[in-house]
């Protein structure tokens, strides 16, 4: 207009009332752009290892694995940290399974999207457009995405406001104090448990940290000091132990809305301190006081070794719903055709794993017969 000229026709939109939007990552900046684009009447799913399906319905976002999400969005957006498991996230191969026309937003980190296979499936027409502030390199030099018609490129503004400076200035200072005074770290350090979630391997060890942490908390009435002896295998991932730790003690005492990354802020407002040391064996081992659990990781999931120093003669799966007796106690006669296994322990005590659910009164059976029970 400022040339003189009233091209409407170069401007025509289209809605985003009634989209589907995928939000790939719901951290603290996917939940923001959640609820700002259900304020506009958008259908929000979305993708993240960390969070909870539970956790994400209370923000009215439909959790899916990445193969549902494809096919279903007209918008994607990511929000995800460049790692080398979110590296070329969006490829040839994702793109094609993508419904015909969606539109992506990349204003995380450039490398996630793979610059020239969107570009390719721009050309083709499978893709409607993209919005990208973040390259690969920068300033951008792969100028086919830059100049391509169906591209709005931004010069990585993201955190280009006056206010946005201010808060990383003060974020940063009260990094630097936290670290002078020994106190919690919080931000970009919390990308080491993302990464070892995102790692198969390296997330067995959390969620094995995480599990034996429920059982230890469903001991110890006072479980606020603890420490993590860990197998030099897991050496590497203490954060990560320790944030898996946290998350298991608060999940036992019933506090929602609890994961990796924000674990340590909730371990401060508990006053829960967790220590890691290097353990002699090679297995994980939680202790708070007088109380310890044992276990290690396998694929099928946690497997549970020693309660209180009394070893479990085979080994245990830590799922379904786990009663614990620390003398000899058996399981109610009622309760016995709900039994998966009933094992007594080497030193004393007893476990029972039950694979279908228990009423309220079923558990309070198992309390009067003195057995701890642990919700997995």
């Amino acid at each position: 207009m400022k040339e003189g000229k009233w091209a409407r026709k170069d401007y025509m939109g289209e809605e985003v009332y009634g989209k589907t939007l995928a939000i790939i990552g719901l951290g603290r900046i996917g939940q923001e752009v959640a609820s700002r684009m259900q304020a506009f009447g958008m259908k929000v799913i979305g993708f993240d290892p960390i969070v909870s399906a539970d956790e994400a319905a209370k923000r009215n976002i439909a959790l899916k694995q990445l193969d549902e999400i494809w096919p279903l969005a007209d918008y994607i957006t990511v929000h995800v940290p460049l790692i080398p498991q979110t590296k070329d996230l969006l490829n040839r191969e994702s793109l094609k399974k993508c419904k015909a026309g969606v539109r992506i937003i990349n204003v995380a980190r450039g490398g996630i999207i793979n610059e020239s296979d969107l570009v390719e499936a721009l050309d083709s027409g499978h893709i409607g457009g993209a919005a990208v502030d973040v390259f690969t390199e920068e300033p951008p030099t792969y100028r086919p995405l830059v100049d391509h018609p169906k591209v709005i490129c931004t010069p990585h503004l993201g955190a280009s406001t006056i206010q946005a400076q201010q808060r990383v200035a003060v974020e940063v200072a009260e990094n630097i104090i936290n670290l002078n005074n020994g106190t919690g770290l919080f931000g970009a350090l919390n990308a080491a448990a993302l990464a070892a979630v995102l790692d198969d391997t390296k997330a067995q060890y959390v969620r094995t940290c995480t599990s034996l942490a429920q059982i230890l908390a469903s001991l110890s009435s006072d479980a606020k000091n603890i420490t993590v002896e860990f197998p030099n295998t897991s050496n590497g991932l203490q954060k990560a132990m320790q944030a898996g730790t946290i998350v298991g003690l608060l999940q036992a005492k019933k506090i929602d809305g609890v994961n990796l990354i924000n674990a340590e802020g909730y371990a401060t407002k508990e006053g829960i301190s967790v220590s890691c040391e290097a353990g002699s064996g090679n297995e994980l081992t939680i202790i708070a006081g007088d109380y310890k659990v044992r276990g290690y990781p396998s694929p099928a999931g946690t497997i549970i070794s020693a309660i209180n120093g009394s070893k479990i003669p085979v080994p245990l799966l830590a799922a379904g719903i786990l009663a614990i007796s620390s003398s000899n106690n058996t399981v109610p006669e009622k309760l016995r055709s709900k039994l998966s296994v009933e094992y007594g322990l080497i030193g004393g005590g007893r476990v029972a794993l039950f694979s279908s659910e228990l009423s309220a009164e079923d558990i309070s059976a198992l309390q009067t017969q003195h057995f701890v029970v642990v919700h997995f």
